[in-house]
């Protein structure tokens, strides 16, 4: 609310409609702590705040009043390493399903935030394994969103994938705060569970292409004026 009516940053959010009271796994591309305010923005706007759970890196637990609150929303602070979350997340996993509440579960399958650096080094190792090779986005991380699909299979009914496109300059949190980002634009797409593989294989195989559409998708927005 700060940043679109204080600041009057513009926030086009555009593409699929997303179903009242439904739960899904949410997924998007991941530039700066900004993307976390971007996507609160469209659940605020969907009426979904309170639906959010987000899976985050261990390390935020401990910092200071923001940590307390994620603990106390039910988020999954995760060590990045499938061997030591398995546990963690296989719980969290069977305490979403046996509430009639809906969730919208989020995470960035990219891992962490994009820089040059990260990005460069990405599009090395997609090169050399052979695999697609991205310009915008890094190449994600599959097991964590395997994992969510199929741990809250009979809960969810939708993948929600998420293009936040901020232009040429991706804003630092306290940039977008400021208003320095007068307009950004934030594309949805509603992937039904029906229409996505079950094993978990074509279902990694399935994000990859997913995020190479999201890579075209803000390789074009580039040459829009």
């Amino acid at each position: 609310m700060i940043i679109e009516r204080v600041h009057g940053v513009r926030i086009t959010a555009d593409g699929d409609a997303l179903p009242a009271g439904e739960s899904a796994v949410v997924i998007a591309n991941h530039q700066s702590m900004a993307d976390i305010v971007v996507l609160l923005c469209l659940a605020r706007r969907t009426g979904r705040m309170g639906d959010m759970r987000w899976m985050v890196k261990g390390s935020m637990r401990y910092v200071p009043f923001l940590g307390w609150g994620m603990l106390s929303l039910d988020f999954l602070f995760l060590a990045r390493d499938w061997a030591k979350d398995r546990h963690t997340v296989l719980a969290a996993f069977e305490r979403f399903r046996a509430r009639p509440d809906p969730v919208w579960l989020v995470l960035f399958p990219e891992g962490t935030r994009q820089t040059p650096a990260k990005l460069a080094a990405s599009r090395a190792r997609a090169e050399a394994r052979g695999r697609p090779v991205f310009e915008r986005v890094m190449a994600p991380k599959t097991k964590g969103f395997t994992a969510s699909v199929q741990g809250l299979a009979g809960k969810i009914a939708a993948v929600y994938s998420l293009t936040v496109d901020y232009g040429p300059r991706v804003p630092s949190l306290v940039a977008l705060f400021d208003g320095q980002i007068p307009h950004l634009r934030l594309h949805v797409k509603r992937h039904p569970i029906a229409g996505l593989p079950a094993d978990e294989a074509p279902l990694a195989g399935w994000l990859t292409q997913e995020f190479g559409r999201i890579d075209r998708q803000l390789v074009d927005g580039a040459r829009q004026p």
